[in-house]
């Protein structure tokens, strides 16, 4: 049985890293818009934080009004007051 030997070389990788770099240009990135309201009463809940389960987050304005963005395919969007 053979044995077959890979040598890397930055040269030799350098395509491979270009590729994976320019594949990062392509990701969507989607806005979320909304208001945080009382489920109740339709009061507005200002300074309420709107975050992904990622962590990434945001803070609603005084009218509980929020806008974030995400590049992740599917998040679950949390709020907190």
């Amino acid at each position: 049985m053979k044995k077959m030997t890979i040598k890397l070389t930055l040269k030799g990788l350098l395509p491979f890293f270009l590729m994976l770099l320019s594949l990062t240009g392509f990701a969507q990135v989607t806005t979320i818009k909304g208001s945080v309201v009382d489920a109740a009463t339709r009061i507005p809940i200002g300074f309420a934080n709107v975050y992904f389960k990622n962590g990434k987050g945001i803070i609603a304005d005084s009218s509980g009004h929020f806008e974030i963005s995400t590049t992740t395919s599917s998040s679950e969007l949390q709020v907190s007051y």
